[in-house]
């Protein structure tokens, strides 16, 4: 019911606004590993770990989610799935998820990845936990994934060239 000094006539019909107050359950709060514009080399492996909290006043489980996409292709290279099981009201918990290993016959493996975390709002693969809020539920960083060059050697000698005009940007498959 809308209330105000005035009377219900003294209104416009088209003043009031109803806000709603959306059920939020669960939410990515940071990647810890790998670390932000963390760089490996292609044959490495990493062990993602992220944050997740339970922003409800409830106890919660509910699925998580880390995966690693190629930001050039937007092939998704890597995606694990783990849960985090009776989180207390408001508590974090944190999560590893299995290794990652680079393969260097892979192509979409090299290049600059994008990293997420994402806190899903289902408890088993059917049963949805009330969540209704989903701005705060993926946190991103960037990572890259570099190919060693192998018998590389620079010919050029001289670093003060000016460059007036951009130029090519590399290919991160060469």
């Amino acid at each position: 019911q809308f209330t105000s000094k005035g009377s219900v006539s003294d209104l416009h019909s088209g003043l009031a606004v109803k806000f709603k107050r959306w059920n939020n359950i669960c939410r990515a709060d940071s990647i810890i590993w790998p670390p932000r514009n963390w760089e490996i080399m292609i044959g490495d492996s990493i062990a993602p770990v992220a944050i997740f909290r339970n922003v409800s006043l409830t106890p919660q489980t509910f699925y998580t989610v880390f995966r690693i996409r190629n930001t050039r292709t937007g092939l998704i290279v890597y995606q694990a799935r783990d849960s985090v099981t009776l989180l207390g009201a408001n508590e974090s918990g944190r999560v590893t998820f299995p290794f990652w290993k680079t393969y260097p016959q892979f192509d979409e493996q090299s290049g600059t990845m994008v990293a997420e975390a994402i806190a899903s709002p289902f408890k088993n693969v059917d049963q949805f936990i009330g969540d209704y809020w989903p701005y705060d539920d993926t946190v991103r960083q960037t990572m890259f994934v570099l190919r060693s060059i192998v018998n590389f050697s620079d010919f050029n000698n001289n670093f003060t060239t000016l460059l007036y005009f951009p130029g090519n940007i590399p290919d991160a498959l060469k």
